[in-house]
């Protein structure tokens, strides 16, 4: 996430809509993995590849809020469109979808590692 956040806010790169939503999608995953790695011990399909975000937030155990959801699926609709069109430096009509997230990822970070918390008890 420190990583997205750092090349949306560089002034020398490009493609920094694109970058975003990839790298956002890839932490968020990369978190979610976890929680399941966790609860379940896997987080591997029946094929031998790792759970997709849009799996583990469409699972009932997902212990995100639907509001975290539903941003994280935009995000996932930026990063789809990614591979079709040229989304520009920082599209300014995403802004606040991408602030968003970050947001919900520090909160998601914070409560998980607070002792005694809600989402701890889902992520020992």
């Amino acid at each position: 996430m420190i990583l997205a956040v750092t090349i949306f806010n560089s002034s020398t790169y490009k493609f920094k809509t694109g970058m975003f939503a990839i790298l956002t999608n890839i932490a968020w995953t990369y978190l979610l993995h976890e929680f399941h790695h966790r609860k379940d011990g896997s987080i591997l399909n029946n094929d031998g590849t790792t759970f997709a975000l849009s799996h583990m937030l469409s699972r009932t155990d997902c212990p995100l809020s639907k509001g975290m959801r539903n941003n994280l699926n935009t995000i996932k609709a930026i990063r789809d469109e990614v591979e079709h069109k040229l989304l520009g430096r920082s599209d300014p009509r995403w802004l606040s979808v991408f602030q968003a997230c970050c947001l919900n990822f520090d909160k998601t970070i914070v409560e998980c590692m607070a002792p005694g918390s809600a989402f701890r008890t889902k992520f020992p």
